[in-house]
């Protein structure tokens, strides 16, 4: 049996941290793709629907592949701000104050 030296070791445990991190990376960056700005008419259909729900104030829109929209920064008629999520239909899935 071979024995291994201290640093074929560690040379061999760090490439096998970095595939290992790279495994869990590129499905992030991947996703990173997916994400985008609204597009307007997207940005206006989000807005109407938010209004019509008592939340006239609606600050980004980003399109999530998979998901629909996220809507950040949205005031309400309660005086509070939140993150909603809605479809790709724009119904109203998650409302989550905003806490920051």
């Amino acid at each position: 049996m071979k024995r291994l030296s201290l640093m074929q070791f560690s040379v061999s445990g760090f490439v096998s941290l970095l595939l290992v991190s790279a495994g869990v990376l590129l499905p992030q960056a991947a996703r990173a793709d997916i994400d985008r700005d609204a597009t307007p008419q997207e940005r206006a259909r989000v807005v109407e629907v938010l209004q019509s729900q008592g939340c006239p104030v609606v600050g980004d829109v980003d399109y999530i592949q998979g998901v629909g929209f996220e809507a950040e920064d949205v005031r309400c008629n309660d005086g509070k701000e939140y993150d909603v999520f809605l479809d790709e239909n724009f119904n109203v899935i998650s409302k989550r104050e905003d806490r920051d």
